[in-house]
């Protein structure tokens, strides 16, 4: 092994799992030289979650960025030569309505983003999966283009790590642990480690389960929690003997009862001969603090793979038998069953991009392996470049406002989004529980008194109209639409409608509490605003006049919208979206 570098470019940090090697390859085709990969294990990982990842990759989601990732890494993956695209299903139980109607929407998204995703029969289901009852399913989307990463993520991080090494661009230490990071200035400058310091102009987090652990060593947290996924097998299955598969059917997903299935392929093969069956808990899932992890030895397992009880999985399982009794039939195979940790996210969106606090610090987080090399290539081109081919705002670390990463909000809103994975269909606008009442404005009292109806964001407890004006509806309810599907309607107010009407016509009042409102002064106020704005709102607009206007990136793609009040001749007040304020603001500082 080469000596350890006392300086380097970029350090990256979790070089070992998908994700960081993924980071690898694309820093070194954007043109970066003289990296350094750490990984406080081997590489590639035999202690993250890549090393048990089971691999999955669907195209379909309701929102363009995750279609877009995902999309990415599969073709990332074919090109590899590392990639079985054998179609994946998601069923619909034949008394499950909800499940199938959500299945409709998916596939109407999926087929807005990009994706070749169907609705077929149940029929046609049974024909692509033939292990599953075809009466206990009203139908199915199918996926094409859905399939495996192959043999495992975990070689595949193995084989980018080599090719990385191979351009001399990227050296790489096993078993060196980060102990620290220096900053001077808000500006990051090295990492100390097990070995030594390296003094680095840039430093990835890519550790997984354990970066929490690394934000913390510049003073700030991640909204990420590790949660058990049970993870089981059953066999022996011999159906793809002799066929060198690692895959034989598509890939199950039966989210009505959280759960999927899928073969392993030739018993030949890695993990061959058995068929795997993958749990989300839906009622307790159990979240682990990465501080709480085991070191590598102090388990039979691994620090990501913790012991399961055949009791905490029976009910599921039992109503999976009903769907796919092969796994009645089969023999649990107990020794190799686990519980796999997984990370879920304050808001189920990974955390990518430059630290809000610490500038040459950046994040790769929360990323599954379907979206890895996607994610690694939009951090790559935010580094190079200061933009990205797609609208990256949902995931951008710096969308968090400093009282959404206390422990308390971490722990509360994790834990809802966890038993939320697969189980049930989750509304675009669905409000969390957790987490709420962070932030009121002064007229909140008022707002409770007029009968609010209230959602969160960013905090802030907003009003989305107020039940003392349904009484508008009997004179603007004909302008008002009705909006008659159930899932259409839900989490929205006709009166809101009736009360926007109602303010055209006479006069109201906009609480604008909810808004992020910060100022900008200085002797380059005017020259920082008149940069980063569309619109002219310094030189010869009147002091005290408001302007509507966009923040634009470097090639002219809007950032965002909001207003800005002249107030002084070097002295500005913005007032925009509570959901962009602080990646905003960060932008600006």
């Amino acid at each position: 092994m080469a000596n350890f570098p006392n300086k380097a470019n970029v350090v990256i940090i979790g070089v070992g799992g998908i994700v960081g090697a993924s980071v690898a390859h694309h820093l070194i085709a954007k043109g970066w030289k003289d990296i350094v990969g750490i990984d406080k294990s081997s590489v590639p990982t035999d202690i993250g979650s890549t090393s048990h990842a089971s691999d999955f990759c669907y195209m379909t989601a309701h929102d363009n960025m995750t279609c877009y990732t995902t999309r990415y890494s599969v073709e990332f993956y074919e090109a590899m030569g590392h990639y079985s695209r054998v179609g994946g299903l998601e069923v619909a139980r034949h008394d499950d309505d909800d499940r199938m109607a959500e299945l409709k929407r998916k596939v109407s998204s999926g087929r807005a983003f990009g994706t070749n995703a169907k609705m077929i029969s149940a029929k046609e289901t049974k024909e692509k999966f033939p292990l599953l009852e075809e009466d206990m399913i009203q139908g199915a989307m199918w996926d094409p283009d859905a399939g495996l990463v192959i043999p495992r993520s975990q070689t595949v991080a193995g084989k980018l790590v080599d090719q990385a090494e191979a351009t001399g661009d990227l050296q790489v230490f096993q078993n060196t642990t980060a102990n620290g990071l220096e900053i001077h200035e808000g500006k990051i400058t090295g990492v100390h480690t097990n070995r030594g310091l390296i003094a680095a102009d840039a430093v990835i987090v890519c550790a997984g389960l354990w970066g929490r652990l690394i934000a913390q060593m510049a003073g700030e947290d991640l909204p990420i929690m590790p949660v058990d996924h049970p993870l089981c097998f059953f066999g022996p299955y011999e159906e793809f003997a002799g066929t060198g598969k690692e895959i034989g059917y598509p890939l199950l997903r039966d989210q009505g009862n959280s759960a999927y299935l899928r073969d392993t392929g030739d018993p030949a093969t890695a993990e061959g001969g058995q068929i795997e069956w993958g749990y989300y808990e839906e009622k307790d899932p159990r979240l682990v603090h990465p501080k709480d992890l085991l070191e590598k030895g102090e388990s039979h397992w691994s620090p990501s793979q913790r012991d399961l009880e055949m009791e905490q999985i029976i009910e599921p399982l039992e109503k999976a038998m009903e769907l796919t009794p092969i796994l009645g039939e089969l023999g649990w195979n107990e020794k190799h069953s686990f519980n796999g940790l997984l990370q879920v996210t304050a808001d189920n969106g990974p955390s990518i991009g430059e630290s809000p606090n610490t500038r040459g610090l950046w994040y790769a987080e929360a990323v599954w392996v379907k979206d890895a090399p996607g994610v690694a290539k939009l951090l790559v081109d935010m580094m190079t470049d200061g933009i990205t081919e797609t609208d990256i705002h949902s995931v951008d670390v710096a969308r968090y406002y400093p009282m959404q990463k206390t422990p308390e909000y971490i722990r509360g809103r994790c834990y809802e989004s966890a038993f939320k994975i697969y189980n049930p269909a989750v509304h675009s606008r669905e409000p969390y529980t957790e987490g709420r009442n962070l932030r009121r404005s002064p007229f909140w009292q008022r707002e409770q008194e007029l009968g609010g109806y209230f959602m969160e964001l960013a905090g802030w407890e907003r009003a989305h109209g107020y039940a003392a004006n349904e009484v508008l509806l009997e004179k603007y309810g004909d302008r008002v639409p009705v909006r008659e599907n159930e899932w259409d309607s839900r989490h929205f107010w006709r009166v809101s409608n009736a009360e926007h009407l109602a303010m055209s016509d006479n006069a109201g009042m906009i609480n604008l509490s909810h808004f992020a409102v910060y100022d900008i002064s200085g002797t380059d106020a005017a020259t920082l605003m008149e940069y980063a704005c569309v619109a002219k709102v310094a030189g010869t607009t009147p002091i005290g006049k408001g302007i509507y206007t966009h923040f634009l990136d470097r090639v002219g793609g809007v950032r965002s919208d909001l207003t800005i009040l002249r107030l002084a001749e070097n002295r500005f007040r913005l007032i925009d979206g509570a959901d962009a304020g602080h990646r905003d603001y960060v932008w600006l500082s």
